[in-house]
């Protein structure tokens, strides 16, 4: 996002938060990296799910996504990082290897393309 689109690395990273938070929340013994398991992740993303006083990870995302918007950081669509090339090039960097649950270009391109639109802002 940061190479292909200009995006800087720590506003891409917000972008994606939401989603990767839903995604490492679904974690299994099968598909974990983490040395503490799958459980060690559940209950990493339950402790944020608690900071963020959101009961499950859908509601950290859209938290987080209308957090993006609020502050002016949001406007991008997801068709703008639905790219097979985009995910296979991001999976070369050593970055990707961090995540605690399995990523490959495809779960990466459906993560990236899933990525939600923030609500409308509330009026008040």
């Amino acid at each position: 996002m940061t190479l292909r689109h200009g995006i800087p690395h720590g506003h891409a990273c917000g972008l994606t938060l939401g989603a990767v938070l839903a995604y490492n929340a679904r974690t299994t013994d099968r598909d974990c990296r983490h040395p503490r398991g799958a459980r060690g992740v559940r209950d990493i993303v339950a402790r944020i799910l608690d900071a963020l006083r959101c009961d499950n990870p859908d509601a950290a995302a859209q938290r987080l996504e209308d957090l993006l918007a609020a502050s002016g950081l949001a406007g991008y669509d997801a068709h703008d990082f639905d790219d097979e090339r985009l995910a296979a090039e991001a999976m070369r960097y050593d970055r990707a290897d961090n995540n605690p649950r399995r990523l490959d270009p495809g779960r990466l391109r459906a993560l990236l393309a899933g990525l939600r639109q923030p609500s409308s802002p509330r009026s008040e």
